[in-house]
């Protein structure tokens, strides 16, 4: 352990000094390479969907290892509100959707974390706190494709147990020429009923692929509405029985009475806690809350392109890419808590244990008021060298990825103590009381606390790569085509800070380490009726709920613009706590070769890639540290190294002309996520427990192979059949690991561990083809399908023994586009399913399942001019809601409506 000292100097000078040495040697040789060489084989971008189509086939089958890609056949062509949901039509691709859009990516169902994002080969930084990318600040429009990796060379980057996704933006010498797009919609949602803008533009000049220069730019304006109803966390009847002691003896001698007679009325109010010959351990929902959202959103991005090709041996390529997201969240929840009650009663239980209706005393009501706001940077720039030089191929690289994110929340919390009766139903937990009218009798209703919570980010990552290629031809070895090896360098660096406030009154005090406290005069004050309004009236777009029945139309709430008006008292500042701080810079180097063999297995054609890489991870962790009530005054740091080899082979075999057989196997690792690397240590007084991250993570590493089928009909029609199947060594995940003395109590400590390993074994079925292969009168109509299955032979287990799958996994996803292309008009209908899947465990005890959910998108255009495009989209054309539920699908945990987004636009194209 050793305590942090001066500030990380970074080591990239000696690389990139190796690398312009390397540069200048090439423009310095340059004039005794004029000699032409074989063109470069270019993928040319046409305009069509079904071109599209075969061009991403193409792709497919020249990758000598096992991928997917979507090719943009235009800028803003992608039928998608974000990257994300673009990405759900690759097979084994399914995605994380969060009120309405698409925002993560995961592959063949391992969980985000575990796939690995590059954008031009330079990995993405991000700034979620952890490896994992928030696709959603991503715009469609700025990318050119997109290859999903789902078996690895060795001159691939790793960190994707799962796979890789390798994101391209476009090029001037993609275009033959010069090119101007500009594109401009109008998207409405019907349910927040409210129209936003969108537009984007591209320049390109390509002049004779000499030198060439590209801008793209695209923002986007997005008002949703969400509305959600939670059933949140199982507690045993057996913590109303103490809550009903607890409670009743501090309000006996908060009212003046003896030790004796608290005690006595305490008794009394336990032995009628609930009815006599019910269980403790039987289980009911604690938490109810229905919450009304609208996210008003705004992003832009921007992408600059320069190559430069002095000779056909020699180019150069500059890409630079930038972009902001800033989000702004209003959140109207009104709750009802039974996690103090004194009583329970009239309960009607099922043969789970499990309460489906039954009253409370003394239940929690709560109106509160949250405004949530996030900034989100993201820039990224990599200058690419490429030489062919005789037989010899030189590429290199130098790239720099940074990201930067801020997040603040406030909430506004206002109680009130009543009887309550909860009862679940079709349209999941509904409740009602006999003492009042819950949604609108405010008067008794008393002020708690106003909530200022602060999140930053800032990840950055710098890398330089160097890679030869060599080919060849060995009269004592013909079957070998090609040599290849190489370096990449990267530093990565991370930090991340937290903090909050809970305002209570209008002095502000400083603290220990950072906190803020205040006065608490205002605690207890009633709800300022005056200021009340009906949340429908903060919140465009009708009544609560409208399609489910038994739930409130609306509810009183209190605006949020008020609440910070009224409670951002003077002295209040975003606060970081220096126990929630953390630091973790990663160094990574790798060295890899891999070589290329034709040659045939009896008369059958093959393609042979073997290779392997080796990788050098040093790591350090800093966090503040706590040793015997005493926290260190610097940060202290925490060191880790490991290195890893990941062999790899890749052989394709050539059965016909048009059918493929494809092994491939490897070694794959990710590394643990930058948050659970980290050194600090959280304590709750409250809870009695100390959160604490795990510096000497292990990666989780694991075993590939995968065996495909493909078939290759022609240009337009293609099968393809793959199974695979990873053996896990261990998988990260969160446990109990003992218990400490801290200020002279027992406090329980939480850490990430490696747990045991687990394996997943899966197939993907594709099939493209046009419906001409049925009848010429079904001409322009074709189908582009995939469906994919996954199982797994065990995932984590909770602390009362419930064995569940890995989290995210769903055993089923399938998605299919239906196209029709002819002349002028163009029509795509596209529906995307994903299974059932385990999101979490609830307090590590019951599992949280996610529901089945499949979506209808429409895309259609008509080109009214040569130049001129009409265009509209429908997501969500059917208006589906996301809904997850606790243990069994008979007690729902949650519904999310986040409503349709219709769009209209039109582009155009010179």
């Amino acid at each position: 352990m050793k305590r942090l000292t001066n500030q990380r100097v970074t080591s990239l000078r000696p690389l990139a000094l190796a690398m312009a040495t390397l540069f200048s040697q090439a423009l310095i040789a340059q004039d005794q390479n004029e000699e032409e060489q074989s063109a470069i084989e270019e993928i040319v971008v046409t305009g069509s969907y079904r071109a599209s189509l075969s061009q991403a086939v193409d792709m497919k089958r020249l990758n000598p290892a096992i991928s997917d890609s979507l090719i943009a056949t235009d800028i803003a062509d992608f039928p998608d509100q974000n990257l994300a949901e673009a990405l759900q039509r690759i097979p084994g691709v399914a995605i994380e959707r969060d009120k309405g859009m698409g925002t993560k990516v995961n592959v063949r169902s391992l969980g985000v974390e575990y796939t690995h994002t590059t954008i031009n080969n330079v990995s993405t930084s991000s700034g979620s706190g952890g490896r994992d990318v928030n696709f959603d600040i991503f715009a469609s429009e700025l990318i050119q494709s997109v290859t999903v990796k789902k078996s690895p060379l060795a001159s691939d980057e790793e960190g994707g147990v799962a796979g890789v996704v390798a994101i391209n933006t476009a090029k001037p010498f993609d275009y033959q020429g010069n090119r101007y797009v500009a594109n401009l919609q109008a998207a409405y949602n019907d349910l927040s009923e409210k129209t936003d803008p969108r537009y984007s533009f591209l320049i390109s000049q390509n002049k004779n692929d000499k030198f060439g220069f590209l801008v793209s730019f695209a923002a986007e304006d997005r008002t949703v509405r969400t509305d959600q109803a939670d059933t949140a966390e199982f507690k045993t009847l057996g913590t109303v029985v103490e809550d009903a002691y607890d409670i009743t003896y501090e309000k006996a001698i908060n009212n003046g009475l003896s030790d004796a007679q608290a005690e006595q009325l305490a008794s009394q109010a336990r032995s009628q806690a609930i009815p006599q010959g019910v269980s403790e351990d039987v289980l009911y929902a604690e938490n109810i809350r229905d919450d009304i959202m609208l996210n008003a959103q705004e992003k832009w991005g921007v992408t600059t392109a320069l190559q430069y090709r002095p000779n056909t041996q020699m180019l150069w390529t500059l890409d630079v890419m930038a972009g902001n997201f800033k989000g702004k969240e209003d959140d109207y929840m009104f709750g009802s808590w039974t996690g103090d009650v004194t009583r329970a009663y009239d309960l009607t239980i099922d043969n789970n244990n499990i309460i489906t209706k039954g009253s409370f005393d003394n239940a929690q009501h709560e109106f509160k008021s949250y405004d949530r706001y996030r900034d989100e940077d993201y820039h990224q720039a990599s200058l690419n060298f490429d030489w062919d030089i005789n037989q010899w191929q030189i590429k290199t690289l130098l790239g720099y990825s940074g990201a930067q994110r801020s997040y603040q929340r406030t909430q506004a919390k206002w109680t009130n103590y009543a009887a309550i009766t909860q009862e679940y139903t079709d349209n999941g937990m509904i409740r009602y009381s006999s003492d009042l009218d819950l949604a609108n009798d405010v008067e008794e209703y008393s002020f708690v606390f106003w909530d200022f919570d602060n999140t930053k980010t800032e990840d950055q990552k710098y890398v330089g790569q160097a890679d030869v290629i060599r080919d060849m031809a060995l009269a004592s070895l013909p079957s070998l085509t090609t040599i290849q090896f190489g370096t990449r360098y990267s530093e990565k660096s991370m930090d991340y800070d937290h903090g909050w406030t809970e305002v209570k009154g209008e002095t502000v005090y400083q603290g220990e380490g950072g906190r803020q406290y205040t006065s608490e005069e205002w605690v207890g004050t009633p709800l300022p009726v005056d200021q009340i309004v009906s949340v429908n009236t903060l919140i465009p777009g009708g009544d609560y709920m409208q399609d489910m029945p038994g739930k409130f139309d609306a509810w009183m709430a209190v605006p949020n613009a008020w609440a910070r008006e009224q409670y951002y008292v003077d002295g209040l500042t975003p606060n970081y706590f220096f126990n929630d701080h953390f630091r973790v810079d990663e160094d990574v180097l790798a060295l890899y070769a891999m070589a290329d063999f034709d040659f045939d297995i009896g008369r059958f054609p093959a393609a042979l890639n073997v290779g392997g890489r080796y990788i050098r991870t040093e790591q350090q962790s800093y966090g503040y540290q706590n040793v015997d009530g005493e926290w260190s005054t610097e940060p202290v740091m925490f060191e880790a190294n490991y290195n890893d080899f990941l062999p790899s082979l890749n052989l394709a075999v050539d059965l016909t002309d048009d059918i493929l057989l494809r092994f491939s196997a490897a070694k794959v690792m990710t590394r643990a996520s930058l948050g659970q690397l980290s050194g600090k240590r959280n304590i709750s007084t409250n809870d009695k427990t100390i959160d604490m991250g795990n510096p000497q993570l292990n990666p989780l590493r694991a075993t590939q192979a995968d065996i495909a089928l493909e078939y290759y009909a022609d240009e337009d029609t293609f099968f393809a059949i793959t199974a695979f199947y990873k053996d896990l060594k261990s998988f990260i995940t969160e446990a109990k690991i003992g218990t400490t003395d801290y200020q002279g109590e027992e406090f329980e400590v939480y850490s990430f561990v490696n747990g045991k390993g687990s394996s997943i074994r899966g197939a993907e079925i594709i099939a493209q083809f046009p419906f001409t292969h049925f009848s010429s009168a079904l001409q322009g109509f074709g189908v582009n399908a995939n469906y994919t299955w996954v199982d797994s032979s065990n995932g984590h287990i909770s602390d009362i023994g419930l064995e569940v799958p890995m989290f995210g996994l769903s055993k089923q996803s399938y998605n299919a586009t239906l196209y029709f292309e002819k002349a002028d008009f163009d029509f795509r209908l596209s529906y995307n399913f994903k299974g059932e899947s385990v999101q979490n465990l609830e307090d590590n005890l019951y599992p949280v399942y996610r529901d089945d959910y499949g979506q209808f998108d429409l895309s259609a255009g008509y080109q009214i001019h040569e130049n001129v495009k009409l265009t509209t989209q429908v997501i969500n054309l059917t208006d589906e809601y996301i809904s997850e539920y606790q243990v069994q699908p008979r007690y729902p945990m949650m519904y999310q409506v986040s409503g349709r987004r219709i769009s209209v636009g039109v582009r155009a194209t010179f």
